[in-house]
């Protein structure tokens, strides 16, 4: 069952703990957001698929009428053509490219598509900041991470406070600044931790092109 805005916001308020309500419902909100359309969708992207259909002529398909393709985010993993075979036949990178022109970005294969027979494109997108498109299994990863954005959020607003006139009031919104920054770097590792992904690892490109090779086979993979 898909996960919803309102269960974020409970397990993002038992990691807070923000007693004196600092954040707003909103600013959690936000904070859920951020941390599905951000870092989540980019450590683990959706993995969708669209089917082009050859009409014995057409080589190129604009990306702009894929849906949910992102420009700047989404990149083709593999084509499948043609679809239907028990036993899937993908493409080369050397039969497509992804072609930029001044109207926008296409696909462009290497040869005309058989009419009636289709290419099975998959390709990622980012998750859908509504939270539908998480699967339960990232439940309590992307909690923690929507947690530790919130948690430097109240960091940074302790930072901010306190009347330097009053020694004691100012020592105790520093120390709340440094629990809550603790806290989120303890959140971001509990992140990482649950999603299994390497810190140390950057994210990878949106897309790539490469060269043309016409209708030769092999060359450097254009998907990483």
């Amino acid at each position: 069952m898909p996960k919803t805005i309102p269960e974020f916001q409970q397990l993002v308020a038992g990691h807070l703990q923000d007693g004196a309500a600092k954040l707003s419902p909103a600013e959690i909100v936000r904070a859920i957001e951020e941390a599905i359309a951000g870092r989540y969708s980019k450590d683990r992207p959706r993995k969708l698929v669209a089917d082009l259909t050859g009409d014995g002529a057409t080589i190129e398909w604009s990306l702009a009428g894929v849906t949910d393709w992102q420009e700047g985010f989404s990149h083709v993993l593999q084509i499948e053509y043609p679809q239907g075979d028990r036993s899937p036949i993908f493409l080369e990178t050397g039969d497509w490219l992804l072609y930029d022109a001044p109207t926008g970005r296409s696909l462009r294969f290497a040869f005309a598509l058989s009419t009636g027979k289709k290419a099975r494109v998959q390709f990622t997108a980012p998750h859908s900041i509504d939270a539908s498109s998480v699967p339960d299994a990232d439940f309590y990863a992307v909690g923690a991470l929507a947690a530790s954005l919130a948690a430097r959020r109240l960091a940074a607003g302790y930072a901010q406070t306190g009347d330097s006139s009053i020694a004691a009031d100012t020592v105790n919104y520093r120390t709340k600044s440094q629990e809550y920054a603790a806290l989120a770097r303890q959140l971001e590792k509990q992140y990482e931790n649950l999603l299994g992904t390497d810190p140390e690892r950057s994210a990878p490109a949106a897309s790539r092109t490469s060269a043309w090779k016409g209708e030769t086979a092999g060359g450097d993979r254009m998907t990483h």
